[in-house]
């Protein structure tokens, strides 16, 4: 896994992972709320969400220039390792649904 900066977890709990392809995004005055959940189909209406983030403004759009710059360096690592391999259309178009 690539990161683009060095943070150490303050827990002493080791970190657990969770897997997303289904996201809801809102915000009020002041906090900006993402929450991850998994869709198991595309018919299944149901987003079966676990985790919520609440951020501010600024980390927030930390957070979508980290994102931005990985996904950059994964499809410019994927164009060097596989000759003949291309972005799908989700990976070069911003405005490709996610869920």
């Amino acid at each position: 896994m690539h990161s683009s900066s060095r943070l150490k977890s303050l827990s002493p709990l080791p970190m657990i992972g969770r897997y997303a392809n289904a996201f809801r995004v809102g915000f009020n005055a002041f906090e900006l709320i993402i929450e991850f959940g998994e869709q198991f189909t595309d018919n299944d209406d149901d987003e079966h969400l676990h985790t919520r983030i609440v951020t501010n403004p600024v980390a927030a759009r930390a957070l979508l220039s980290a994102l931005q710059q990985a996904l950059e360096q994964r499809s410019a690592a994927l164009l060097n390792e596989l000759p003949g391999v291309r972005d799908t259309p989700s990976d070069r178009d911003p405005d490709a649904s996610i869920t």
